[in-house]
């Protein structure tokens, strides 16, 4: 294997953007898994995403996290953006919240994404009992 490790990642419920970009992945509050074709299509809601990543992608999020924060305006229409701290316009301003607060990066054991076998009890010739032939 590439030394990553699968993790899900995403923003939390109460994060007042949908998604963020941070060190080149997507932190989204919900995503899909699609499977099947057509008329068979079938989709499945997961919270965040499912990634695979090693520790220098997650000291890269680490990093651009602390330089990130979340601005909301009021008006006719509450609006919040993602602002970048280290950017020669940015002018801090009494509301903006750190990113970091809303974002997470959680190991995963089974990747939920991908179609799972599981074991039987028998052995497979032993796992379906096969029918005894009819008389007549």
């Amino acid at each position: 294997m590439d030394g990553k490790n699968l993790y899900r990642i995403g923003v939390t419920p109460d994060c007042p953007v949908h998604q963020i970009t941070l060190g080149g992945q997507n932190f989204t509050r919900r995503s899909e898994v699609v499977s099947g074709f057509g008329a068979d299509t079938k989709r499945r809601e997961i919270q965040g995403s499912i990634v695979r990543l090693d520790e220098g992608d997650i000291g890269k999020i680490r990093k651009n996290a602390a330089t990130k924060v979340i601005r909301s305006t009021r008006g006719k229409k509450a609006v919040s953006r993602v602002h970048s701290t280290e950017s020669a316009t940015y002018t801090e301003r009494t509301g903006d919240q750190a990113v970091a607060q809303f974002v997470y990066v959680h190991p995963e054991d089974v990747d939920p994404t991908q179609q799972n076998s599981y074991a039987t009890l028998g052995k497979p010739e032993e796992s379906a009992p096969t029918p005894k032939a009819r008389r007549r």
